[in-house]
């Protein structure tokens, strides 16, 4: 940006203090303020709107800004009696919040930020690189064309501007930004193919992919790496991958360019590199191996951080496998660096948990906490704990995790991260309703909703709404919970978020059920099966509704098959609701097991804290009963 304010305005300002530590902005992420590297806690700004004007004044940072324009992002129509009052009240407290009062500079109608070396907006930072490299390539400089790449990647952190997810007025920098982030990695991966390091080139390809998949130019520079490492299978494979996406999703054939290459790989080589045989594993897996070869060397750490950033997405987005594979290979990259490590071993738990594998989980949260604890992440440490009591959870502490929950969200919303406060909080909510207590469940995911309304954080959003479901449909509000679902699979589909889709589809089953359409719930929760392939949790909750849908219907053939399924995954939270289903099957065959295992069931459930499932369990008992009495009574008669 350029060093001095542009719009001719006059501005006056106090005089700052030298600083040589200067002021540290963070729009990449979540949104956070340092001063001497330690984090200014969200109240320091008494309220939301200062933080929000903080960033306004950031993201334009070098021009003034109208009053007016700041009360219209502040409150829109629904503006205060007097805005103007109202408006330098807030101003006050972002300026005491930031210590300097100079730092906001006060123009002759509006704001703005500080444009000198007291503050430091890492935006700013990642602009900066992204120049440099385009310089570099323009004088065919590529090593230093992709140092300045990779730099400018470094600086990226997180979705830009995430508290704004939905405010008007940061739409043209996020999706600037993020255009800006995708010709980093596309530059980056032209840059290393040249420098002859395939397989970085790789990396960064596949990274672009994941933010935005039908882009083909990510996608033929990904090929091409691929074909440059030997995987000659595996380009040929990720082009017939493209031009299926681009039929399916777009109804346009691929490009002239991309058919060129495609034919350029399928002409025999005629270099021996190429001779060996093409390698059978997936492309991912084989890039993996290819990586993993690097060791420690060269810029190990750093690609790590990326590869760790690329498991989290993959397993959101595709799968928990691939995302599996990605952090392990992380793991690899970081050697003996703790930060890194920290990071690849925190991606890995969580993925690790929901895959069941929990032995694994716990050891590598215990170590990630250890490594975070030593560098002194205390925002990292968080997380761990935060992972700590999910995986209490899954493993089916419901009573004991949900307590915990409260005390995981309260501590991250004392240290102001309001993103991380909506997973903990939300989950108790849920956690609630599997413990027979809907009422309360509900207060604690309304709670959650409006943080992650406020921030417009879209995944969070979708997760409390997929909660708010289950909650409604448990207090026989079918119809507000079938909305609300709705809104969850709309909001996860258009984030092509795969887990949250299935979480969508999950809740929207038990909705239909409790609004007594099957026929509806049938549909819903079969897409959920399907879309749920990999992810062991919800592929059990699937099975499990499904049947007990089945069952409903006096279909008790094929609800035997889900229940066999849903028994089959190796998270034991989920496994309450397959035991449930067992136990109705049981019951409608009336099979003389019956009764025995609908006790273990009902005492595992009462000692786990699964309420809901309990109680149900002592109907299908207590029906029982009643029906062996009325037999009885028959045959005396």
């Amino acid at each position: 940006m350029s060093s001095a304010p542009s719009g001719g305005f006059a501005l006056t300002s106090r005089d700052g203090r030298a600083n040589n530590d200067p002021l540290e902005i963070r729009l990449l992420g979540r949104f956070r303020v340092l001063r001497q590297g330690q984090e200014l806690p969200a109240t320091t700004f008494g309220g939301r709107l200062p933080r929000t004007i903080v960033r306004v004044l950031a993201v334009r940072r070098g021009t003034l800004v109208p009053r007016d324009v700041l009360a219209d992002i502040l409150w829109g129509e629904g503006a205060p009696a007097d805005p103007d009052a109202n408006l330098d009240v807030l101003v006050h407290r972002a300026r005491r919040a930031l210590v300097d009062p100079g730092l906001i500079i006060t123009g002759s109608s509006g704001y703005a930020l500080a444009d000198d070396g007291r503050v430091h907006v890492d935006v700013e930072a990642f602009r900066a690189a992204l120049i440099e490299g385009r310089e570099h390539v323009a004088r065919n400089d590529d090593a230093r064309a992709l140092r300045a790449f990779q730099s400018a990647l470094d600086a990226w952190s997180g979705e830009p501007l995430a508290e704004d997810f939905y405010a008007d007025w940061a739409q043209p920098y996020r999706l600037e930004l993020e255009r800006l982030q995708l010709e980093a990695l596309e530059a980056g991966a032209r840059a290393a193919l040249r420098l002859g390091d395939a397989t970085q080139a790789t990396q960064l390809a596949e990274m672009a992919i994941v933010r935005d998949p039908l882009r083909e130019p990510a996608r033929l520079l990904f090929i091409e790496a691929l074909a440059e490492v030997g995987d000659l299978a595996g380009a040929l494979r990720a082009f017939e991958e493209l031009r299926r996406l681009f039929s399916e999703e777009l109804g346009v054939e691929v490009s002239a360019e991309a058919i060129a290459l495609r034919d350029r790989l399928r002409r025999p080589p005629t270099s021996p590199d190429h001779l060996e045989a093409a390698p059978t594993t997936t492309a991912a897996h084989d890039t993996a191996e290819a990586s993993a070869q690097l060791g420690g060397q060269g810029s190990g750490p750093r690609r790590a951080l990326m590869l760790s950033s690329m498991a989290a997405l993959a397993a959101g987005s595709e799968s928990y496998e691939r995302g599996a594979r990605l952090a392990d290979l992380a793991l690899l990259e970081a050697g003996g660096d703790p930060g890194a490590r920290a990071e690849a071993l925190a991606v890995g738990a969580v993925i690790d948990m929901n895959l069941g594998r929990f032995p694994r989980s716990k050891r590598r949260t215990q170590e990630a906490l250890s490594l975070f604890e030593a560098v002194g992440d205390r925002h990292g440490m968080a997380r761990m704990l935060d992972v700590q009591v999910m995986r209490d959870f899954m493993t089916g502490r419901i009573a004991d995790a949900t307590e915990a929950f409260a005390r995981v969200a309260t501590l991250f919303e004392e240290s102001g991260d309001l993103l991380r406060v909506v997973v903990p909080r939300s989950t108790r909510g849920h956690g609630l309703v599997f413990m027979d207590r809907p009422r309360e469940g509900l207060d604690e995911i309304d709670r959650a909703l409006g943080v992650a309304e406020e921030i417009g954080h879209a995944e969070g959003v979708a997760y409390c709404l997929w909660h708010r479901c289950e909650a409604l449909a448990a207090l026989g509000e079918p119809g507000k919970a079938i909305s609300d679902g709705e809104r969850a699979l709309a909001i996860a589909q258009r984030l092509r978020h795969r887990e949250w889709q299935a979480a969508s589809m999950c809740g929207l089953g038990v909705a239909h059920l409790a609004d007594n359409n099957l026929a509806a719930a049938e549909q819903i929760l079969r897409r959920a099966l399907e879309t749920a392939a990999g992810i062991p949790v919800f592929t059990s909750w699937a099975a499990a509704r499904l049947a007990r849908t089945l069952i409903r219907a006096d279909r008790l053939e094929e609800a035997g098959e889900f229940v066999q399924q849903a028994l089959q995954q190796p998270v034991a939270s989920a496994l309450f609701e397959a035991r449930l289903a067992q136990v109705e099957l049981l019951a409608a065959r009336n099979e003389p097991e019956f009764e025995a295992i609908a006790r273990r069931a009902l005492s595992g459930a009462t000692t786990s804290g699964h309420l809901a499932s309990a109680r149900r369990l002592r109907e299908l008992l207590a029906n029982q009963g009643a029906d062996r009495q009325r037999i009885a009574g028959q045959d005396e008669e």
